[in-house]
């Protein structure tokens, strides 16, 4: 009988480290759908670790699992391309941010060809899929509070890859080096725009 006590009792505190440790800690994911492509595939299960948060806000190139914002119970995997304080705009049917190009057009884009400059709040971040012309992010549903995101892809799970392949490092180095590649890819007229190494005047200025 008493050890019974003792495996019950020790399956119980099992059972509360793993809940403390999904809530507050670190968590599984499975991906859905193709937004980050090529980068995430559907099906691939990823780690995300919620502690780095707690103490400084998302950087952009990191990948992040956020509530999605206009359908509360799910959860959406983006990349974060723009952090508070940052200037977001779009011209021509691109994104820049702080006058680089992040993303370029699409076939049949739904949104408007132009947004104003703004400045997103300090408790705000932008996110885009990978995979942006077959994704449902910030271009949909505008800034994201930082409120909203759950943690950061460190680690996938499966099917294996390299641990430091999601690290923040890391996908800042994506983001320096995609950004510069992307715009290259968009033709002059569109990236050279007259100013767009001046700082945009914020909304309302």
């Amino acid at each position: 009988m008493r050890r019974f006590r003792f495996w019950l009792h020790a399956a119980g505190l099992a059972a509360a480290l793993y809940l403390l440790t999904v809530r507050f800690v670190i968590q599984p994911y499975a991906v859905r759908g193709g937004s980050m492509e090529p980068t995430l595939h559907a099906g691939e299960h990823v780690l995300v670790e919620k502690i780095a948060y707690r103490f400084r806000a998302p950087r952009p190139g990191e990948i992040v699992v956020l509530r999605d914002p206009t359908e509360p119970g799910r959860d959406l995997v983006k990349r974060v391309v723009a952090a508070g304080g940052q200037v977001l705009e779009k011209r021509a049917g691109h994104y820049l941010v702080d006058g680089e190009v992040v993303a370029g057009p699409c076939p049949g884009d739904p949104f408007p060809p132009r947004l104003p400059p703004r400045v997103l709040g300090p408790d705000q971040v932008w996110v885009l899929g990978d995979n942006w012309c077959d994704s449902r992010d910030s271009r949909a549903f505008g800034p994201v509070s930082v409120d909203l995101v759950r943690g950061r892809v460190v680690f996938a799970l499966w099917p294996p890859r390299r641990p430091a392949a999601y690290a923040s490092g890391v996908s800042e180095m994506w983001y320096r080096a995609e950004g510069p590649r992307r715009q290259e890819a968009v033709p002059r007229q569109a990236a050279a725009f007259p100013g767009a190494g001046a700082p945009p005047r914020a909304p309302g200025g």
